[in-house]
């Protein structure tokens, strides 16, 4: 799977447990999950969801503001584990 369709498939993904306001203004890859009105449970569900539609396991330590604070993080974090993986994320995966 290429960095454009995992880029697809989270923004969709996060796009489903974003708040109906927040959906009309728009996702921007930046945005924090806070500010798109995700709340705690959603994360953990958004998490169980991507994995299962990357077909993915994101470590747990990999769960934290640093990989998994915003949809661009996110994607980076997957692309990670799915083997495209950037020197920032790659020694959190030995």
């Amino acid at each position: 799977m290429d960095r454009a369709a995992i880029e697809s498939t989270i923004v969709s993904v996060v796009r489903g447990h974003m708040r109906a306001a927040e959906r009309d203004d728009g996702l921007l890859l930046d945005s924090t999950l806070n500010d798109l009105g995700i709340s705690s449970m959603a994360r953990v569900e958004m998490i169980l969801e991507i994995e299962a539609e990357l077909g993915v396991l994101i470590p747990d330590d990999m769960l934290v503001e640093q990989h998994f604070g915003t949809p661009r993080a996110i994607v980076g974090t997957a692309c990670a584990c799915l083997g495209e993986v950037p020197a920032d994320i790659a020694g959190h995966l030995q």
